[in-house]
């Protein structure tokens, strides 16, 4: 009788402590005590189901670092090639997963800020070309100090060009 109770009293122990880490998200801790209470009643059903509970919630975590590591694999290599609008969604994917991570956050400042360089230089493309097509304009028109004020503002924005400087030595 006296073991019957001892066992009694560590399978209510070995439960309690695993109803406590069942609750504190600890699946892993929360399934080696249920099957520590097993070993006192084997037959007892609550441990194994609450076993089953965990394997699932176990299962949902290993999916959803699969799901995560996939994203960020994917970002990366977007990365690398340089497809950084593509290389932010799928790090922003990564963060639907597992929200607090800092690598996809500080991967997609970085690729924000090679937007930045991309848009900054398409917008000095788009100046130097208004500024050389004014110096082409002012040119046809034997507007000679219109065209060399032209060619000069397109070479602020691109100084290494030849055309505009050409243009120049023609006025």
């Amino acid at each position: 009788l006296g073991k019957i109770r001892d066992a009694e009293l560590k399978y209510e122990a070995a439960l309690k402590e695993g109803d406590a880490a069942f609750k504190a998200s600890d699946w892993n801790g929360a399934i080696t005590f249920y099957k520590n209470a097993l070993g006192f009643k084997p037959a007892e059903l609550y441990p194994k189901s609450q076993i089953i509970l965990c394997n699932k919630e176990l299962d949902k975590i290993s999916s959803l670092l699969a799901k995560y590591d996939a994203a960020i694999a994917e970002g990366n290599t977007s990365f690398k090639s340089g497809k950084w609008e593509s290389a932010v969604a799928a790090y922003n994917k990564a963060l639907s997963f597992k929200s607090g991570e800092p690598y996809p956050k500080s991967q997609i400042d970085l690729c924000n800020k090679e937007l930045d360089k991309i848009k900054n230089l398409k917008d000095i493309q788009v100046q130097y070309d208004a500024a050389v097509n004014e110096g082409n304009a002012a040119f046809k028109l034997a507007n000679w100090n219109g065209a060399i004020t032209a060619y000069n503002k397109a070479l602020s924005f691109k100084s290494g060009e030849p055309y505009p400087k050409s243009q120049i030595d023609l006025c």
